[in-house]
């Protein structure tokens, strides 16, 4: 059984919440570079030419010092507090605009992916959303809950691997965000998904989150699910679109796995992934059908799911090269809570978290 994530408080300025988060993990900040070291000899290539080539090739740096510039200061509060290269470390946090940029040389990495389900307001049940974030074996052990305090009224709780910003989870408002993986087309000049995922936790509303992502350019392409007390949305953005999705006319509940359902900025060559059918498939006829309303133990018993597969263990299913690293379920109510299990939910436990009033 996994254990329970310990919250890792992060507070002041942007530059002292970096310090913080690189001083405290240092050691698994340390490992999870190292693994990207591994991970690039493999590529018979060294480190220092891999990160020049994809500073040279990519601007995302221009890009976060424009959108995001407050995350740029706490990213170099990490490597300062950590004690590592800046640039790998941004690089670090950049992993799925290098999966983007290695697809465009030519290398392929396998599938990634996520599944992500959420429910609106009903006269029983508070709005919620969830999400398992599938990953590759790598992530394992480096899990992190992240309380972050950007003011004295607005927290964001975000689990990341250690080293990273913390893209999806949800705030204090309360607004929440699940993030999938979708194949369209990617901006090599766009604002990294790490940093997206971030600025959209710092919005106090949906409109607000709207009108923010329809201001910038993203990197990878990717499906935004995000909520407040009343109602989920969802939203597919690429390099060229930003397109809402609807499962079905007058929606209780939504699900969204790896492929695109509504964005038709798609990668030449596109096809759908047959493992992203397989869940959604699954999701819809467990939720667009449910004939009660579906509560957060049954949002529980979805995520650890092995059909489709939703709760993603060895590759027993073609295609399936990840496996689920988190679940986290955002409860959207008047007293938020974040439940977190670690590893496969249909194995750990899922431990609630809440925000200090």
């Amino acid at each position: 059984m996994r254990k329970k994530l310990e919250p890792i408080v992060l507070d002041g300025t942007p530059l002292n919440r970096g310090k913080i988060h690189g001083e405290t993990l240092q050691k698994n900040i340390w490992e999870m570079l190292d693994q990207t070291t591994y991970f690039i000899t493999m590529l018979n290539t060294n480190l220092d030419d891999y990160v020049d080539q994809f500073y040279e090739e990519t601007d995302h740096i221009n890009a976060v010092k424009k959108w995001a510039p407050n995350l740029y200061e706490e990213l170099q509060g990490i490597a300062q507090g950590a004690g590592v290269d800046f640039k790998v470390l941004f690089m670090h946090n950049c992993g799925d605009e290098v999966i983007r940029f290695l697809q465009s040389k030519g290398i392929e990495l396998g599938d990634l992916g996520c599944s992500s389900i959420g429910c609106n307001k009903t006269a029983l049940y508070p709005a919620m959303q969830g999400q398992n974030l599938d990953t590759s074996l790598s992530a394992r052990g480096f899990e992190t809950l992240y309380y972050i305090k950007e003011s004295t009224d607005l927290h964001i709780m975000a689990v990341a691997w250690s080293g990273n910003l913390g893209a999806f989870g949800m705030n204090n408002v309360p607004i929440a965000l699940n993030l999938n993986t979708i194949d369209c087309n990617y901006n090599m000049n766009g604002l990294p998904l790490q940093f997206v995922g971030r600025k959209i936790l710092e919005q106090t509303s949906l409109e607000n989150i709207i009108t923010f992502m329809q201001s910038i350019q993203t990197g990878a392409a990717q499906n935004y699910m995000f909520g407040d007390k009343e109602q989920i949305l969802d939203y597919e953005g690429s390099a060229n679109a930003f397109t809402q999705y609807f499962p079905f006319e007058n929606y209780q509940y939504i699900y969204h796995t790896n492929h695109p359902l509504a964005n038709k900025d798609t990668m030449d060559g596109y096809k759908p992934n047959e493992v992203s059918i397989n869940k959604l498939n699954f999701l819809e006829k467990r939720m667009r059908y449910a004939r009660y309303p579906i509560s957060l133990e049954n949002m529980k018993y979805i995520l650890s799911s092995h059909y489709g597969p939703i709760c993603a263990h060895d590759p027993q299913y073609l295609a399936l090269t990840s496996r689920t690293w988190v679940s986290v379920i955002s409860v959207l109510s008047e007293d938020p809570e974040f439940h977190v299990a670690v590893g496969h939910p249909c194995e750990n436990p899922y431990f609630r978290y809440g925000f200090e009033k």
